[in-house]
């Protein structure tokens, strides 16, 4: 695996205690967590619109005494 030599230079700058191996396997980390976060994210989105017909049914429901 190749990786530009200046960019290497500052991930070891950064975290001198830790080889090549090392910091590309945190860099692999951090890529697939920030991956999985936005999944997460995206199949959790909810649409604003559908949020603001839910707070208003459930106002509705509280004045009407439903709950």
């Amino acid at each position: 695996m190749e990786i530009d030599s200046e960019l290497l230079g500052r991930l070891r700058a950064r975290d001198p205690g830790n080889g090549d191996r090392a910091l590309s396997e945190e860099l692999a980390r951090m890529k697939l967590g920030v991956e999985a976060l936005r999944e997460s994210q995206r199949r959790n989105a909810v649409d604003e619109d559908e949020v603001m017909a839910q707070a208003v049914e459930a106002v509705r429901e509280i004045r009407a005494g439903r709950v």
